[in-house]
């Protein structure tokens, strides 16, 4: 759903915080959290690795890895997260 945010289109999601200088390291991390189908809504975790909330989303979605479609910014930020998908062999749209 990010994109929709980066390209302005409708049905957009976007988080604003403010704060103290240095202050967002504990909110970084709920930065993270996903957009998904709502099949898999309550059904990943945060704490796993990107392989077994794949694994997991495929499982419930009974489809193989490979035919996940992942929507990530093409960010240096997110350089990680693009290449841990793609290690495990999901397809990316940015």
């Amino acid at each position: 759903m990010l994109h929709l945010v980066e390209y302005r289109l409708r049905n957009a999601i976007s988080v604003s915080a403010a704060t103290e200088k240095d202050g967002l390291s504990i909110i970084i991390p709920l930065i993270n959290k996903p957009a998904v189908e709502p099949e898999l809504a309550g059904k990943l975790d945060l704490n796993a690795s990107i392989r077994e909330n794949l694994r997991v989303a495929a499982a419930i979605l009974v489809m193989e890895i490979s035919e996940l479609t992942c929507v990530v910014l093409n960010r240096d930020s997110r350089r990680q997260i693009i290449n841990e998908i793609r290690r495990v062999g999901a397809r990316i749209k940015r």
